[in-house]
């Protein structure tokens, strides 16, 4: 949804423009649905499987499309968001957004991500 609003800022075409904001309205109703699911499931858990699930996401969370396009396609594509220090900054909001689910707050999945994988430039 960050990108995709960061996108809208940019167009000039009215089509696209709406385009634009009808998939951020369906991405909104997926993360909704998503985030809902994980809080609720996540007040269920044991404090064991909290641990576990903190210890598999911090080994294998990558953020969507990076293992359907690869590391290299995917920074390709999003290269205007992570080589711009401000809109690298809004990306990294979906760490605010996993704190919000029960266990999960302070993994920075995001920023950890971007740090190791996508490194700013000097």
């Amino acid at each position: 949804m960050i990108v995709y609003r960061e996108l809208l800022a940019m167009v000039d075409d009215p089509a696209v423009a709406e385009l634009l904001r009808a998939i951020t309205r369906q991405e909104r109703r997926h993360c909704a649905f998503f985030l809902t699911a994980a809080r609720k499931r996540a007040q269920e858990i044991s404090s064991i499987e909290a641990r576990l699930t903190r210890r598999v996401l911090a080994q294998i969370w990558e953020p969507p499309g990076v293992p359907s396009l690869g590391i290299d396609a995917w920074r390709d594509a999003f290269a205007p968001f992570i080589d711009d220090v401000q809109l690298r900054a809004r990306v990294e909001e979906v760490d605010r957004i996993v704190d919000t689910i029960p266990h999960l707050a302070g993994m920075q999945l995001m920023q950890r991500f971007l740090e190791e994988r996508v490194p700013l430039a000097a």
